[in-house]
């Protein structure tokens, strides 16, 4: 074969690859409204209740929220540490700290640390729009690990150290990703979604 006709060959070939490859589904959206974001009277926080609205197209197809996905909280953290030296106290306050946490229903098994465990009421029906209130509880801990790794991040000087405390948590916000809770985690996969805050600006 002549080196034109292989390198047409070539080109004709990666053309149908590319032709044939599937492209991933468009991220199924949905609308959330926040309602309410408490926490607990503890100092640091470490419980946050939630509740919100969703509402997303059914495509007429009575599909119930049943999926797990993820979110995220913002905390703002005062912490006291000391290292193995007994060097004078060194003190964060108001550190911004960021959360990771998964989002699943109330009945299955929990599995992560950080975990917002949700339950829905029964979900209403408009014109193929489906919208359920939905109430939820994230409790937040490893606060102590989390600030130790940011001390060693910020100091990495420090071997050890040798006592870390959390003296102060306020919680800032919690955000959850704005999926269709219908779609399954199949179809969630390696897709991007943006996160959509539960908590009123003026709470």
């Amino acid at each position: 074969m002549k080196p034109t006709a292989l390198a047409f060959a070539i080109s004709a070939l990666c053309v149908s690859a590319t032709y044939v490859q599937a492209k991933p589904a468009k991220p199924a959206l949905v609308d959330i409204e926040p309602v309410s974001c408490t926490t607990d009277v503890d100092d640091p926080v470490s419980m946050v209740d939630v509740e919100w609205m969703w509402s997303w197209e059914t495509g007429g197809e009575d599909s119930p929220p049943h999926t797990k996905f993820g979110g995220d909280a913002d905390l703002n953290v005062t912490v006291s540490a000391t290292d193995n030296l007994a060097e004078p106290t060194v003190t964060l306050t108001d550190y911004p700290f960021s959360i990771s946490f998964s989002v699943s229903m109330l009945d299955e098994e929990e599995d992560q640390t950080n975990e917002l465990v949700y339950s829905c009421e029964d979900p209403e029906i408009v014109d193929d729009v489906m919208s359920a209130n939905c109430t939820g509880s994230l409790e937040i801990s490893e606060l102590v690990e989390l600030a130790s790794m940011a001390l060693s991040d910020m100091f990495p000087e420090v071997e050890e150290w040798e006592e870390v405390e959390v003296t102060s948590a306020t919680l800032d916000d919690v955000r959850i990703k704005a999926m269709d809770p219908s779609v399954g985690v199949k179809r969630m996969k390696y897709q991007k979604y943006p996160l959509v805050s539960l908590c009123l600006d003026d709470e």
